[in-house]
């Protein structure tokens, strides 16, 4: 057995390991790392949120950070089995999706969603397509056949969506970046060209607050024998409409945008979860 399949059974296992560990982390609302974000998410915000609204964000971090190990298996080991879908994808998903209407017993922020997704479906598919490359990478979408990359959550007591499952082809060293410094480079090569794509698609509607959530890689160029070098980290980027649009129009700097903004990372260290962090690109 050669040393690649060795590689893609230890992410397969990985994959196993997350996923339980997801599931216990997802129905523990004591865990440690939730208290983390929640701290991030309250005095310490510009704006103060709704405590259901912290909730809503915090629970849709979590499970959206389990997504890292997609892209491990998509883009870091080429798995043929992976998830990953492309922008011609979209459209079909997005119907498919829409077909099966939560029923009575179903969350009511599950009904809200469907209701939002139903509402905006022609905006959504408009900016969707707008996806295969951001900043001039090419990127894909890892999300199963049962799902879509869309979320919407009130947040500060308005409408958020985020655009999620991003994957990039991006890999940044380890030996001359840090988490941060790779969070930035991400914002200035994929978020901030994306942004936008979400003032053409979204500005007539009252979608309050545009976010994304990409993927990308990190590793140690230099010494690559360690299976566990290549490893997936994650950026939430989330804004409101007025900035966004503030920034596109030349009225605030990008340095300015950033302090406006709502900044979370999952790094390499960090199997579930995100922490909000803060950055200046210049």
């Amino acid at each position: 057995m050669n040393s690649k399949k060795l590689t893609i059974y230890f992410g397969i296992a990985v994959v196993i390991v997350i996923l339980i560990f997801g599931y216990f982390v997802l129905t523990d609302k004591t865990i440690e790392v939730e208290i983390d974000i929640e701290d991030t998410l309250s005095v310490s915000d510009s704006v103060e949120e709704k405590a259901s609204d912290r909730i809503a964000l915090i629970d849709a971090l979590k499970v959206e950070s389990l997504s890292k190990i997609w892209w491990e298996l998509s883009i870091g080991y080429e798995s043929k089995d992976s998830p990953l879908k492309n922008k011609n994808d979209l459209s079909n998903d997005l119907d498919l999706w829409l077909q099966n209407k939560p029923d009575g017993e179903s969350h009511i922020e599950n009904v809200k969603e469907y209701d939002l997704v139903l509402q905006y479906q022609n905006e959504l598919k408009n900016l969707l397509k707008k996806f295969g490359f951001i900043g001039g990478s090419k990127s894909y979408f890892i999300y199963l056949d049962n799902q879509i990359p869309v979320r919407f959550i009130t947040f500060n007591g308005k409408q958020l969506l985020i655009i999620t499952n991003i994957a990039t082809v991006n890999i940044y060293n380890t030996l001359s970046t840090n988490a941060k410094s790779r969070a930035a480079l991400v914002i200035t090569s994929c978020v901030l060209p994306s942004l936008l794509s979400f003032n053409i698609s979204l500005k007539d509607t009252k979608i309050e607050y545009y976010g994304v959530i990409v993927y990308y890689g990190s590793k140690n160029f230099v010494v690559d024998t360690n299976v566990n070098n290549l490893l997936p980290e994650a950026l939430c980027f989330i804004v409101s409409k007025e900035n966004c649009l503030r920034f596109l129009n030349l009225e605030i700097t990008e340095s300015e945008l950033l302090n406006r903004s709502y900044i979370f990372i999952s790094d390499r260290d960090m199997p579930i979860g995100f922490k909000k962090i803060e950055l200046d690109v210049e």
